[in-house]
């Protein structure tokens, strides 16, 4: 009897040292669960979502857009189940291929992006005003929208612009303010705007300029002023902006060209800073411009840009 209980023992103690080596099996309601749906709800013909912090919303969608008419009021806040939600975002094609001739777009200052083709080909009227809020307008956000008329402000907010935003806005027929912090300008971004006049100004703090950015906007006078920072300009990017005077770069070594940028224009002068010219005449603006002259007097600007950016403060 005390030699069964004592191999009885033995086999306890040896299937506790190997069960102690096991590895738990995960009880089934601790397991990876499938992230719950998006919050979405309707009001007044817009479908909205909560997004991800769950205090603001996004507009994603306009119902029936074949039936909107009017002005287009974008609110600042919405309600849902008790709740209240800022407006912060209009999602990509929201208002997307509304032919139909509305009114003006009005939108809060709680709007920070708007998304790709929001309002691409809406038949918008009356003047842009963009909030201040605004740091992002993506990719064909207006395009087509060729009923804005009036001035083109881009706040200093926005930090992001992409290809095509504008393009064929050519019923835009002011000035053109573009975004102080924008370090692209993407490809045919104002391109057919050929109604927007005046001072095409580049802010300092652009790098690149891609293709077909200022494409047919010939409406803009007087020097085009390329600022010190531009690194790197794409095919047909001034193509035939035929009324600008002629071209200032500003940067001692010569930006990248990709191929023809300057096509369907009459100037044939490029004005280049003192001493610089050389860069210029052994790189591929040599084959754009007839003469490559240096600007040494410092004293004079074709364009003041210090005084421009005082007045856009």
């Amino acid at each position: 009897m005390r030699k069964t209980f004592a191999t009885l023992s033995i086999l306890i103690l040896a299937l506790s040292i190997f069960c102690s080596g096991c590895k738990k099996k995960t009880p089934a309601n601790n397991e990876p669960s499938t992230p719950p749906a998006p919050i979405e709800f309707t009001i007044d013909n817009y479908v909205y979502q909560v997004n991800d912090d769950g205090v603001s919303a996004t507009l994603t969608e306009c119902i029936d857009l074949q039936y909107l008419s009017g002005d287009v009021n974008i609110p600042e806040t919405v309600s849902h189940d008790g709740k209240e939600y800022t407006v912060t975002v209009i999602g990509d094609g929201a208002f997307g291929n509304c032919w139909q001739e509305l009114g003006s777009l009005n939108l809060p200052n709680t709007i920070i992006k708007i998304g790709d083709y929001a309002f691409y080909g809406c038949g918008l009227t009356g003047s842009l005003n963009l909030p201040s809020s605004l740091t992002y307008i993506g990719e064909n956000a207006f395009s087509g929208c060729h009923n804005i008329t009036g001035s083109l402000y881009i706040p200093d907010s926005v930090t992001f612009l992409g290809n095509n935003a504008f393009n064929s806005c050519f019923s835009l027929n002011g000035t053109l303010h573009i975004s102080r912090n924008l370090t692209t300008i993407n490809e045919g971004a104002f391109a057919f705007c050929d109604q927007l006049m005046g001072t095409l100004y580049i802010p300092k703090s652009v790098t690149v300029i891609g293709d077909f950015a200022f494409d047919y906007c010939y409406g803009f006078t007087s020097y085009l002023e390329i600022p010190e920072s531009v690194t790197y300009i794409g095919l047909a990017a001034f193509s035939n902006c035929k009324k600008l005077s002629g071209v200032v770069s500003l940067a001692t070594e010569a930006p990248t060209l990709r191929g023809d940028v300057f096509p369907y224009n009459t100037y044939t002068t490029l004005t280049v800073p003192c001493n610089c010219s050389y860069q210029y005449e052994h790189s591929p603006w040599i084959l754009y411009f007839e003469n490559i002259v240096e600007d040494c007097d410092t004293s004079s600007r074709h364009i003041d840009r210090s005084e421009v950016e005082k007045s856009l403060n």
